[in-house]
């Protein structure tokens, strides 16, 4: 046991993740027989980082220990038993579990018991009531600490579990998951959006859809050492035991990834993303169009030129983003967005007059490109009142690198006269302003055809000195 060695370096660890959906602190645990290379119980803290529906998690994930193992974690936020919680779901516990051979009927899983508490003595330490989730096979509270034998039909197989509902002789129950109500038995898959908050049903074979997997639970799902109903709303502490004990198959250890509080099917501005996914991790508005969050890459993965998703404002401006292709290496899967109108950030463009119309496309990456997808198709909206003085025909966009104007990484450039709107790619985020050329003449001592010059006005250095002048009012 090595719980006692860990309560030591708990400064370390217990607020690393305050305030969001994620499980915050590691309190104690019992690794015994865990697998060499996955003893790290930090690694449960935080975001998941799911693999996909077919591909085990080999770099990221806590071997909890053979049977009487555990592992206690902490939510400084309690989670909370919410009916507006997709599939009355409350919260989800990600392991490295996975479909063989991409077969949601087949998976690999070594299942593991969850038990929870309430703080009711608000003092911040376990030490109030466990309550169990017996799940389908009603494990009781007594087993825990021993785990069981692999029941017949069988929890854990060398070559994975297939569902016992598929192999019997009634069609009509196929899509129906005979195992629920345990950790680590389901696959998890890669990051887009907010699908880490969104629950998988876990009566259901295969993945819901908007979810990224995990193992759902209910709390009223929770009873106590009796089989009794808990009674309770919400709990501070979950603690996981590794559920199946050793056989022929060999050692057999629950690993953990992450545990995640569900967000209640809440979307206020319609932009496709849970609020609380917004306010919890994203940093985005849930009530302001313009702000919310795009994936960087697809599940399964997706062709080049493939459409990743879209942000729409209020004012019609838009950002899009497509995919390159394969991704690869270490990188982020979403994006938050930005678009919003914004003041002019001062700076002249070199031969040209700005418009009134400015507006920021920001994002969390500072490059696309680096982030392996395609420049950002940027739909710049503005009005005839923005451009006064200015030819409409030749205003282009300009962004703003915080000392200067430039056009860099712009490319793409489609003006629509009719619907006043601007089309382009940009390799970067940033704050843009539409700049054009004045009316009637040149700017900025920008050359000018000799039929353009006003009768009357003398060729001279001094005249046109004169007629830029003119032109700058």
């Amino acid at each position: 046991m090595r719980w006692a060695i860990f309560l030591g370096a708990m400064a370390l660890l217990g607020t690393a993740w305050a305030e969001d959906p994620w499980a915050d602190a590691v309190v104690d645990f019992d690794d015994t027989g865990c697998n060499t290379g996955f003893c790290d119980p930090a690694r449960t803290l935080g975001e998941p980082s799911g693999t996909g529906l077919s591909t085990p998690n080999l770099s990221d994930v806590h071997s909890v220990g053979t049977a009487g193992s555990y592992i206690t974690l902490r939510f400084d936020t309690p989670v909370t038993d919410d009916a507006a919680n997709p599939f009355g779901m409350d919260f989800i516990v990600f392991g490295n579990a996975f479909w063989v051979g991409g077969n949601p009927q087949r998976r690999w899983a070594e299942p593991g018991l969850v038990e929870i508490m309430q703080d009711t003595n608000n003092n911040g330490l376990p030490d109030d009531t466990w309550y169990i989730l017996p799940g389908s096979r009603a494990i009781t509270q007594a087993q825990a600490a021993a785990g069981i034998a692999n029941p017949s039909p069988e929890l854990v197989n060398a070559v994975g579990v297939e569902n016992p509902n598929n192999l019997d002789a009634n069609l009509s129950n196929d899509g129906d998951e005979y195992d629920w109500g345990y950790a680590d038995t389901s696959p998890v898959d890669i990051p887009n959006r907010d699908n880490y908050l969104r629950p998988d049903d876990p009566f259901t074979v295969g993945l819901s859809p908007g979810s990224g997997g995990g193992d759902a639970f209910d709390i009223a799902w929770a009873v106590d050492g009796g089989g009794s109903p808990a009674g309770i709303t919400s709990f501070s502490f979950i603690r996981i035991w590794t559920l199946v004990q050793g056989n022929a198959v060999g050692p057999i250890t629950t690993e953990l990834d992450a545990v995640a509080d569900v967000a209640p099917d809440v979307d206020t501005d319609g932009d496709g993303v849970l609020d609380e996914y917004e306010t919890r991790v994203a940093n985005t508005d849930p009530a302001r169009k313009g702000s919310s969050v795009l994936p960087l890459e697809v599940s399964g993965g997706s062709s080049a030129g493939t459409l990743l998703g879209t942000v729409e404002s209020d004012e019609g401006h838009s950002l899009r983003l497509y995919s390159s292709g394969t991704r690869s290496g270490v990188r982020a899967f979403n994006t938050s967005i930005d678009i919003a109108p914004v003041p002019d950030p001062g700076g002249s463009v070199p031969g040209k007059l700005k418009s009134a119309a400015v507006a920021q496309f920001e994002s969390d990456l500072t490059d696309f490109a680096a982030a392996q997808v395609q420049s950002a198709a940027i739909v710049f909206a503005y009005a005839p009142a923005d451009f006064a003085g200015i030819t409409e025909s030749s205003l282009r966009p300009w962004r703003w690198t915080g000392a200067a104007w430039t056009q860099d990484g712009i490319s793409g450039v489609t003006l629509d006269l009719t619907g006043n709107t601007i089309t382009f790619r940009s390799q970067y985020p940033g704050t843009f302003v539409l700049a054009g050329n004045a009316v009637g003449g040149p700017v900025d001592g920008e050359p000018m055809p000799l039929t353009a010059w006003p009768a009357g006005l003398a060729m001279t250095a001094a005249g046109a000195a004169a007629l830029r002048r003119r032109h700058r009012r």
